[in-house]
């Protein structure tokens, strides 16, 4: 038994896909978009993190941050209102943050509070109070 359908209802029924498939090509490039800005990795957090931290933040502030990401390790000096990235971890360092990457990650993009990170061990922290004094220059406030 064949159905029949009315050339108006084939006409409305093609109207109604069109619609739906512009929207999914419009929602699909635009969640592209954001990921695109959204998604980063380490080495775009630190090159960010030398130049969009506002100097007036640092003045007065001379530190060594390390960073164990668990096989991939890195430390930011903080010293004359300038932030420097490098490769490795560093003696002598004020706070030790170690993390897997995509943790740490996480926490830097706002996915994962870092006081839930902490207690689920995701994220230690070696000195919390002197972290509290950079967690806004880190951008992790």
């Amino acid at each position: 038994m064949k159905i029949k359908i009315h050339s108006n209802a084939m006409s409305v029924i093609n109207y109604y896909l069109r619609i739906i498939r512009y929207f999914l090509k419009y929602y699909l490039c635009l969640y592209l978009i954001l990921l695109y800005f959204i998604i980063m990795t380490i080495e775009d957090y630190f090159a960010k993190l030398t130049t969009s931290v506002n100097p007036e933040l640092l003045e007065g502030i001379d530190t060594i941050i390390n960073f164990d990401m668990k096989g991939k390790d890195a430390h930011i000096v903080v010293k004359d209102s300038i932030i420097s990235v490098y490769e490795g971890a560093a003696n002598g360092a004020e706070v030790s943050i170690v993390a897997k990457e995509s943790d740490l990650l996480s926490v830097i993009n706002g996915d994962t509070n870092p006081m839930m990170a902490m207690m689920m061990g995701k994220l230690k922290i070696s000195n919390p109070a002197a972290m509290m004094k950079y967690a806004k220059i880190l951008g992790l406030m």
